[in-house]
């Protein structure tokens, strides 16, 4: 009997062992991750990055891409529907946690979420990549030589010459045309075209119909179509870099997921991202195709 009881122990120990493990491997050998995205290029190529990293270093990893706005994207990470998601620094600080910018500098704007997604919300950011998808005015090559117009500083001397066009909400909105007279002087266009969809905008340009295209700093139409995005030189638009979060609890449980993602933020500048971008809007090849060839090109996974 003095014998037993020791084994019985033993079994118990190592049953209890078995099912630690199982409950920390989950279906792969690490776990299960979710993946989420918002509903367009950028993210499904940023979503496909993050997932194919960790699928190439243990994780199973469950694709929710295309899941929605910034509101059900932050909802669901926080309810644990997702676990990491790419979110912009400027989306988070005016949108999620509705604070004004304490200061223009991008890393500022980056501490300035980071500390306040912690404290809230006990979401921690990783590190944001570069580039800047922020709000922008974009012009031909054409005109911007022709007209020596690289500032909006430029535009608002010679905006009466010119036509722009951009969504309905831009003529409304204080992060629109009324926050560019505000700061840059009164800035008369000759025509204010509202066309609804970003597609529509571009072509507008393109045909000659608009001088001035409202977009966004990593547009794919943007290096696609050789455009120049005027300088924001009076620093009106915020930084939007982008960085994947997740709760901190899944961090510590799961520790190297920064060491497995953080690698590609230096990676995506501007240009880059904006080309990564057209090859899906412009060329229509699919976001996960476009993420597996960057990373291999770039030695993060070995080709198949």
């Amino acid at each position: 009997m003095k014998k037993l009881i020791p084994l019985l122990l033993l079994t118990a120990m190592l049953t209890l062992l078995a099912a630690c493990g199982n409950a920390e491997t989950g279906d792969g050998e690490k776990g299960t991750l979710t993946i989420g995205s918002k509903n367009f290029a950028e993210q499904f190529i940023l979503g496909e990055m993050y997932a194919q990293l960790l699928e190439a270093n243990g994780y199973t990893v469950e694709r929710q891409l295309g899941l929605g706005s910034t509101d059900i994207l932050q909802t669901a990470l926080v309810e644990g529907e997702i676990d990491i998601y790419p979110e912009y620094t400027s989306t988070g600080l005016l949108t999620v946690l509705k604070e004004e910018a304490v200061s223009s500098d991008r890393d500022a704007i980056y501490q300035q979420v980071k500390d306040g997604y912690a404290e809230r919300f006990q979401i921690t950011w990783l590190d944001p990549a570069p580039f800047n998808n922020t709000q922008a005015l974009a012009v031909t090559r054409e005109t911007s030589e022709a007209r020596g117009l690289t500032t909006i500083s430029q535009l608002a001397v010679q905006s009466a010459d010119l036509r722009i066009g951009a969504a309905p909400e831009f003529f409304e909105r204080e992060d629109g045309l009324p926050g560019l007279r505000a700061l840059y002087g009164e800035m008369p266009f000759a025509d204010e075209k509202q066309l609804d969809s970003g597609a529509i905008r571009y072509e507008a340009l393109l045909n000659g119909d608009i001088d001035v295209v409202t977009a966004y700093g990593t547009d794919g139409q943007i290096g696609g179509y050789d455009l120049v995005v005027l300088e924001d030189d009076k620093a009106l638009w915020p930084p939007y870099q982008v960085a994947p979060i997740l709760l901190q609890s899944t961090l510590d449980d799961h520790a190297d997921i920064a060491e497995i993602l953080n690698p590609i933020a230096p990676l995506l500048d501007d240009r880059t991202m904006a080309e990564l971008n057209w090859q899906v809007d412009g060329e229509n090849i699919e976001p996960d195709e476009v993420a597996r060839t960057f990373l291999i090109e770039k030695g993060l996974l070995e080709s198949e």
